[in-house]
């Protein structure tokens, strides 16, 4: 729902919600079982202030003070809708990334096309910012922004450049090194798992 919410502004029908959650059960119980997880979900969010899930026009949808519940897709998609990237967004984005990838502890089906989305979005904005940021003067915060990147994508070729460009640029060779073999690592364990 937040998701759906966030992203699309409107919500998700109570349909697609019985089709990604309970596609598996008999129609009663699909329906009874969203009827009790709605019912649990809301008295959570009633403990968090200006905090709501309520149907409007036939969705499921999730209202929200942002001064009171910060939520990092929503900044995400606010980075995104700006479409290009400057140091204000720039530095959004790489806040947000510093944490992690987006839901990474989940593989869940219907969550595959909104993280390759976020995935490719964040690679390609972080590689722009890289881009305007001039080393060696920026050769830390490039080194930040590489590894966020990999976090999305732990075979970037472009974020292992500029990663040991920049760890080289700080005399860091040994760094820069170490940057290349765990790269070299990835990529074969990467290829042993595509052969088998």
């Amino acid at each position: 729902m937040c998701i759906h919410s966030i992203r699309y502004k409107k919500g998700v029908s109570p349909e697609k919600l019985i089709e990604t959650l309970w596609s598996n059960k008999e129609a009663k119980d699909a329906i009874n079982n969203r009827s009790v997880n709605i019912a649990k979900l809301k008295s959570i969010l009633e403990k968090i202030d200006n905090c709501v899930l309520h149907k409007e026009s036939g969705y499921w949808k999730l209202d929200y003070d942002p001064s009171k519940l910060y939520i990092d897709f929503d900044k995400y998609i606010h980075v995104f809708s700006e479409g290009a990237i400057d140091s204000r967004s720039g530095n959004e984005l790489l806040s947000i990334t510093q944490r992690g990838s987006f839901l990474p502890q989940t593989a869940y089906h219907w969550a595959d096309n909104i993280k390759s989305e976020i995935s490719n979005f964040i690679v390609d904005s972080l590689l722009k910012y890289c881009g305007q940021l001039v080393s060696p003067e920026n050769a830390e915060k490039i080194i930040l922004v590489c590894d966020s990147i990999f976090f999305y994508d732990e075979l970037n070729e472009n974020a292992l450049r500029l990663k040991c460009k920049s760890l080289i640029a700080l005399g860091r060779h040994t760094l820069a090194k170490q940057a290349f073999e765990i790269s070299l690592r990835n990529t074969n364990r990467y290829m042993e798992r595509s052969i088998m």
